[in-house]
This record gives structure tokens, C-alpha cells and sequence, in this order.
């Protein structure tokens, strides 16, 4: 299942129109999405997007006019660091029960989970988890296991998280990662969201 058709049956199923996506790049989700109103947001001015700034100068200057987003794709940089802003960012300009997804949440191998492939957005998925779980926030995420790890983050009660150490190394997640990063199925995704 491609990313798209991952934010596609979120639209269809919740009734969504209202579609943010950040890192529009190559094109390969953007124009696929069925919802009626579309924003892309990437800094390459060759790209196709609706406003050609970084997702920290959008957030800032641009979503407040705007906003509120029934669902946000986050597909831009994939350090960790950066993945947590943008989905705090994210949940700030969206609708009460509104979706976001992330691309490229599963690496396979160390080699992928380097900033030149997937990057460490498995961490900010991890790290999103755990603060959800610990704090008893109303937010649910689980990891789809398809397209490089489709992360999907909706309304609901979070999964358990065991303890984490304190500096989580790739052979952590990787000896447990269908419990770090909640990894589903494609069809357990189709049934549950």
C-alpha cells in the first residue's frame, strides 16, 4: 500500500477535505491526494508546492491563516529533531480529530536509518509513543508496515511503551521494533482506522 492510498482511505473513511503536506519533493504523493482542498509546503523552489518555505517558516507566518488541517503529511526532513516539530506543530493548526501521517518510520537496516535514506524519524516516532503512553495523552500511533513505515497518528488511547533507555540505539528498535513503533499491518490498518 502507497503512502497516498494510506491518506486516501483516512480521507474517504473520516470524511476529511482539508490536506497539509509537508516535503512535496518529487511529487510522488501531493498530486494523488483526493482531498478537495490541498496545501504543500517545501523549500525547493523546482518543486510544486503551494508555498515554497521551510515547515518551521510555514508553521510560523503561513498556518495560522490557514489552518485548521483534517490531516498533514510530514515527509520533509526525516531528523529526529525535526520530525517531533513538525508534528507539534502539526497537531497545533489541526482539527480535533484529525490524522497525521509520516513517511519512512521503519528502517530495515542502520544503513537505511542514515540521513541519507529513511533518517531517524523512528526515533521521533519511538520518542512520540512514549510521551503519549507516560502522560496519558489521548493521542494514538502506530507504524504501518509498508512504503518504508507509514507512521499514523490519530485520536485515541495510546499503546503501552516499555522503559526506554536513556540513549536508544538502532539495535534497540531493531531487536524490538514492532513494540517501539506499534508496527500494523496494512489490513489491521484498514480495519481499525
Amino acid at each position: 500500500m502507497h503512502r497516498s492510498e494510506i491518506i486516501n482511505h483516512l480521507v474517504r473513511r473520516r470524511g476529511y477535505v482539508r490536506y497539509l503536506e509537508i516535503g512535496t519533493a518529487l511529487n510522488e504523493t501531493f498530486p494523488y491526494i483526493s482531498a478537495h482542498s490541498r496545501v504543500g509546503v517545501d523549500p525547493d523552489p523546482r518543486t510544486s508546492a503551494t508555498f515554497h518555505l521551510t515547515s518551521d517558516e510555514f508553521f510560523s507566518k503561513v498556518a495560522p491563516h490557514c489552518a485548521p488541517f483534517d490531516i498533514v503529511f510530514i515527509d520533509g526532513s526525516h531528523e529526529r529533531s525535526q520530525v517531533l516539530r513538525d508534528v507539534e506543530n502539526s497537531m497545533r493548526f489541526l482539527n480535533p480529530f484529525g490524522s497525521i501521517v509520516m513517511h519512512d518510520c521503519n528502517p530495515q537496516s542502520f544503513q537505511e536509518s542514515s540521513l541519507m535514506y529513511l533518517g531517524t524519524a523512528w526515533e521521533a516516532v519511538v520518542q512520540l509513543r512514549a510521551k503519549f503512553w507516560q502522560r496519558g495523552m489521548d493521542w494514538k500511533l502506530n507504524v504501518v508496515d509498508t512504503d518504508c513505515g507509514c507512521g499514523v497518528l490519530t485520536r485515541g488511547k495510546p499503546d503501552a511503551m516499555p522503559l526506554l533507555p536513556e540513549e536508544l540505539r538502532f539495535e534497540d528498535f531493531n531487536s524490538n521494533r514492532n513494540e517501539l513503533i506499534g508496527l500494523i499491518s496494512v489490513n489491521d490498518f484498514v480495519e481499525n482506522y
